[in-house]
């Protein structure tokens, strides 16, 4: 049994009260009824997006973003401030979760990390994209390269359950993580999750709690950054932020807290779920040319096929072990040392 203190025990809950209460007030103040059930489809679509938030390392944005852009046909900057937004509430809650349950947050790693993602997103301000469309098939597409290294980074065992800390590669996966998120509203925590399972070799589920704590760190920053140019916040952001920041500051920690209970694999497969759904939505929704669709075609098809590849060896490995040891096949090619 874990000895935490009292104060820090109920510094979540502390936190979610006195939000509520501004929240509350703010609401009387500023919003009305009307407002409030006209915002139920982005308050639902965060009720799951918070969900993936706390318990995996895509964060919120990876289900506001496609279905904002795709589904509601929300404008592409609106949904990326939004997804950024909306994360500083949830990622902060599931983060103070993790904090008052003592879960460990690797803080040294993060710190380091923090600063590249910053200055990732700082250089966006500078490039800009105009093709909402092209945004959405480069999201897709950073998706499933996401999905297929990590389906084949679970085929190798971790090195070790130590968090190992490496500066060049972390930096470049932050900065790069920082990129997306300035272009997407969501992805720095995805490229520490890369950095750690598949660069370092950790076990997944170790090393979740600290990739959502750099998605609220960068979150926040990120939203100030935004709010300190020359973007004005639309009322659908403004609206939909207010209405949704309740939801996720209970979603994130309960997701945080059922990834706590949940086996790697479970956590694998929900990912990957997640993601070849996304992508099979990009496929039905977008107005993608040939090239484009082949792209993602190739994706979700090398997904689909190390999905059953995965699949047939788990189930007849035993099967092949048996087979190659009893005809000898092992002990002729791997004599044994004398």
């Amino acid at each position: 049994m874990l000895n935490i203190k009292p104060g820090i025990q109920r510094l979540y809950w502390s936190a979610f009260f006195v939000g509520l209460l501004f929240w509350t007030s703010n609401y009387y103040l500023y919003f009305n009824f009307e407002q409030l059930t006209s915002s139920w489809q982005t308050g639902l679509t965060m009720l799951f997006g918070s969900f993936v938030a706390g318990s995996t390392p895509l964060g919120g944005g990876a289900v506001a973003f496609p279905i904002l852009t795709k589904v509601l046909a929300v404008p592409a900057e609106d949904a990326k401030v939004f997804s950024l937004f909306i994360q500083s509430i949830g990622m902060s809650f599931a983060t103070l979760f993790f904090i008052s349950k003592k879960i460990e947050i690797d803080w040294k790693t993060l710190s380091y990390a923090l600063t590249f993602s910053v200055l990732g997103q700082f250089a966006c301000l500078f490039i800009n994209i105009e093709s909402g469309l092209v945004i959405k098939h480069i999201y897709t597409c950073f998706l499933l390269l996401v999905a297929i290294i990590l389906l084949d980074s679970f085929t190798h065992p971790p090195r070790t359950h130590a968090l190992i800390f490496a500066r060049k590669k972390l930096a470049t996966a932050a900065f790069i993580g920082g990129l997306i998120s300035g272009f997407l509203g969501a992805g720095a925590d995805t490229l520490l999750f890369f950095y750690y399972v598949i660069l370092m070799k950790q076990p997944a589920k170790k090393v979740i709690p600290t990739t959502v704590a750099l998605m609220a760190a960068n979150a926040i920053i990120g939203s100030i950054l935004i709010l300190s140019s020359n973007y004005v916040p639309s009322s659908f952001v403004i609206t939909s932020w207010f209405f949704a920041a309740p939801i996720v500051a209970l979603g994130a920690p309960l997701g945080g807290l059922i990834m706590t209970k949940l086996p790697p694999k479970s956590i694998l497969a929900m990912v990957i779920f997640i993601i070849a759904l996304e992508a099979v939505t990009t496929l039905i929704l977008l107005p993608l040319n040939w090239l484009e669709a082949s792209i993602v075609y190739s994706l979700l098809g090398l997904l689909l096929l190390k999905i059953k590849v995965e699949i047939f060896f788990t189930r007849y490995k035993p099967r092949l072990q048996n087979i190659i040891t009893s005809t000898g096949l092992i002990s002729r090619r791997f004599p044994p040392k004398l």
